[in-house]
């Protein structure tokens, strides 16, 4: 028996659709963390992207005994210049 694909609609204009694989135990702590949160999955995720995005934040892959690490890169310092007073 063959597995109907499963297509997912576009919530409106100007949207995209994005499919991904990950380890079932991390989408069952996802899945559970938006139920938590009274959200579906979905809505869960687009809103961690967002706050990523407005957040300009940058994620560096690091490899450790063959298995792949994501951290946050910290941004440099805000460099900011002193006034000296007389």
């Amino acid at each position: 028996m063959t597995k109907k694909k499963t297509r997912t609609r576009p919530i409106g204009k100007g949207t995209r659709n994005i499919s991904l694989n990950m380890p079932e135990q991390l989408r069952n702590d996802l899945v559970a963390l938006a139920q938590a949160s009274g959200m579906t999955l979905s809505a869960y995720l687009r809103m961690i992207l967002t706050r990523a995005v407005e957040r300009g934040t940058v994620f560096q892959i690091t490899e450790h005994r063959s298995r792949e690490h994501l951290r946050v890169a910290e941004p440099p310092p805000a460099q900011t210049t002193r006034r000296q007073s007389d």
